[in-house]
Order: C-alpha cells, then structure tokens, then sequence
C-alpha cells in the first residue's frame, strides 16, 4: 500500500467578476478522480485504491488556488504495488494539470509491504517484550480503546495489561477443558446406555448433564422404568 498526497496550485479570481482570470485547482482535482474512476475499470480486480479530497478552496465565489487530494494504492504483492504506484504517477497528474493550466506536486506519506515471517526474530522480541513488560495504558487510552470496540461491535474490553490478559487467557482454557469434560461423560453414558453395560442402578443414578432439580427426579423415574435396550444383531 502507498499513501500519497497530490497537491495542485492555480490562480485565484473573483468566480463572479473575472472566472476567465482564474486557473482552478480543484478542477484539476476532480478531472484527476473522474478520470481514475473510470480507470478501475480496467485494473485488476484485487487492487483497491481510495481517495479524499483534503482541501478544496476557502469559499465558493472565489476561484480555488490551491486544493489536495489524498490517494491510497493497494495491491497484494511489492510488484503489483509499484505497477500501479507508476501508472497513477505517470498517467494521472500532468494530463490534469495541463488541462487546467495548473502546476502540481506529489509527497508520499507512507506505504506498507507485504510481510515476512522471520520465527527468531519474532521470538527475540517477544522475550524481550516479557523483560520490559507491557505499557502502562492511561485513562484516554482505554476510552479510544473501548470506543473502537463498540464501533467495530466486539465486546468493550479496553486493553490488557500482561497479567490480566493471562488471566483471561487461563478462564478461557479452564471453560474450554470443562466443555471437553462435559462432554466425555455425555458420550460415555450414552454408550453404556446403547450397549447395556453395567448394572441398571449404575445407570439410573448418574444423573443426566444439564438436567437439575426437580427435572432430573423426573428423568431418574422414567429411567427406572425403562428395560435395558439390547445391542442390535444385524443378520447376515
């Protein structure tokens, strides 16, 4: 991804009194975005490329001077990323700016490449990162943290420092292991159930998980009544 600012610069006039004097920026702007929406067409269905008008003039009688736009490039590979990075500096720019009469500059904000993976690296940071220990969050910290939560509608947690995000992850193992414990013993009594193992007293008084009060006496009568099911015999 590469983030870059175009700023074009005109010649100001009264849009009333004098338009033809004047030289808009922000025509350059807009011919520019009309023409690279129609270019989408033709660009490979993975790119995806967004921009923003930043500034557009001061008021609308007054011929705007000066006016920027902010572009986003993305792609899913370096050389994808600089094919369309050239396109848009060599194709979309001074085109515009010849058409308007204006002149243009260009500042490349940021840009983000595609990762890779390095395992020492990582694990050097991380015991590193347990020698220094986590940051000490403030109050406005946790309130943006807890604030983006609710837009993205997860859960408002805010953040976690390391001890308390080890707590959470320990809860979270113990109710997992509990599940698997559940259901273990619904499995197994099941089985003795199909098979007819055991005694009918062993089988009656295990009480039924996830049936409490006065539903599992229901469900321990009826079991007594009940014959043992005989194990199927499949005939040749």
């Amino acid at each position: 991804m590469v983030s870059v600012e175009i700023h074009f610069t005109g010649q100001s006039s009264h849009a009333a009194a004098a338009p033809w004097a004047g030289k808009s920026a922000l025509d350059a702007v807009e011919l520019m975005d009309i023409a690279w929406n129609f270019k989408r067409e033709h660009l490979r269905v993975q790119q995806r490329s967004h921009y923003v008008i930043t500034h557009g003039g001061d008021q609308p009688n007054v011929v705007p001077p000066a006016a920027s736009v902010w572009y986003y490039f993305r792609e899913l590979d370096y050389d994808h990323i600089k094919e369309l990075w050239d396109l848009r500096r060599h194709d979309g720019r001074r085109p515009r700016a010849m058409m308007t009469g204006t002149s243009f500059t260009s500042r490349v904000l940021g840009s983000a490449w595609p990762q890779h993976g390095n395992r020492p690296i990582a694990q050097a940071m991380h015991l590193n990162i347990q020698k220094v220990g986590m940051p000490q969050w403030s109050e406005a910290d946790q309130q943006f943290a807890r604030a983006f939560q609710r837009a993205q509608g997860a859960p408002e947690r805010g953040l976690t420092d390391e001890r308390s995000g080890q707590a959470q992850r320990t809860r979270i193992h113990s109710r997992q292991r509990a599940a698997r414990r559940r259901v273990r013993r619904h499995r197994r009594h099941h089985v003795e159930r199909a098979d007819g193992r055991g005694s009918a007293s062993r089988r009656t008084s295990r009480a039924r998980p996830g049936i409490t009060g006065r539903a599992r006496s229901r469900w321990q009568r009826r079991s007594r009544t009940r014959a043992p099911r005989k194990p199927r015999k499949w005939k040749r």
